[in-house]
């Protein structure tokens, strides 16, 4: 729910391709969440083993959902203007995106700029000078309002998740309005 909300606020509106990298629980729950938000999409899932650039090819949402140590693809092969949910690995020391593609983001979307510049290896494995020059933004920030994502359509955005302990209480609490029919906290 996060990584769509993510790309619809960095303007994801009609994506004709997803691609879906790894095909674990969170690939699966990814490809269903945005065929879902994106019904005309058609959603490619790629294994570890799979063919990486053809799966790029005409996307215009990557889903990184592997628990990857090293980077997935070759950044360069990502096309202008494409939004990336990297939302599998989530440790310092493993990586899902490549320096070549962080390079050309020009907006970095995070949960909590603390913990990601803390704990994503996608943003701690990069050389110092990169890491400055990112554009790393909370999510929070964009929804709030008066940030814009995109400068151009041709802007590439990369959404880092590492999980945060709210969006789980926020979605039982959600879980548990609509079993129930009443909010958490009338019960």
């Amino acid at each position: 729910a996060v990584s769509v909300l993510a790309a619809k606020a960095a303007g994801v509106d009609a994506p004709r391709v997803v691609a879906v990298f790894g095909t674990g629980v969170q690939g699966r729950a990814h490809a269903q969440a945005f065929s879902a938000a994106f019904p005309g999409a058609i959603v490619r899932s790629v294994r570890r083993d799979g063919d990486r650039r053809l799966a790029l090819q005409g996307a215009q949402v990557v889903i990184t959902a592997t628990r990857s140590a090293t980077p997935l693809f070759d950044g360069a092969a990502v096309e202008a203007g494409t939004f990336i949910a990297a939302v599998g690995s989530s440790r310092p020391d493993t990586r899902e995106l490549d320096a070549t593609l962080m390079a050309r983001a020009r907006m970095v979307l995070v949960e909590w700029k603390e913990q990601t510049l803390r704990e994503a290896g996608d943003l701690v494995l990069l050389d110092a000078p990169l890491r400055e020059r990112m554009n790393v933004v909370e999510l929070g920030e964009v929804l709030a309002g008066g940030l814009g994502v995109r400068q151009s359509s041709g802007d590439i955005v990369v959404f880092k998740s590492v999980g945060v302990g709210i969006e789980d209480i926020a979605v039982a609490g959600l879980a548990y309005e609509r079993l129930t029919g009443t909010a958490p906290r009338d019960a």
